[in-house]
């Protein structure tokens, strides 16, 4: 997108260093860029030029404006750290809650197994447990490095 943008600005840089040609013919003025007649005028003109001051204003809004765009992305990466943050905290309470059920289902099994069955079903919650400590961390770290992003933000002036 840039390159085309470049392009354009070069044509019309082109273009603007083009000679305009001034003819009258049958009582018409005619404005060309070749010579329409021998007694075609070259025209050359008149370049608008902004006073010190309006390019000064201009200078200061275009330095607002950018100003501006900062803290809106800012704004919005706060927004999206914020939903990160909340998701993460729901995924926390689902593990929790999963893990919870996972455990009250396995130990009735075990309070109703045999003695063989009784072994096998420990292990499994102890490994039901392994699997839902390791995935709660897990989420807990991401969950402050969301925390820790969100309040660097909040402390940055970008």
């Amino acid at each position: 997108m840039r390159i085309f943008i470049m392009l354009i600005a070069m044509l019309l840089a082109v273009a603007a260093h083009a000679e305009i040609y001034k003819c009258v013919t049958d009582g018409k003025t005619i404005f060309s860029q070749q010579p329409c007649a021998a007694d075609a005028v070259v025209v050359t003109p008149e370049v608008f030029r902004s006073s010190p001051e309006d390019q000064a204003l201009q200078v200061q809004n275009q330095t607002a404006m950018i100003a501006a765009s900062k803290r809106m992305d800012r704004d919005y990466r706060l927004l999206l750290l914020g939903r990160r943050i909340a998701d993460s905290d729901e995924t926390i309470i689902s593990l929790m809650r999963e893990r919870d059920r996972v455990d009250a289902e396995l130990r009735a099994a075990y309070a109703q197994a045999l003695s063989k069955e009784k072994k096998a079903i420990s292990a499994q919650i102890t490994s039901s447990k392994r699997e839902f400590s390791t995935s709660i961390e897990i989420e807990k770290d991401r969950r402050a490095q969301f925390k820790s992003e969100y309040s660097r933000l909040l402390r940055s002036k970008e």
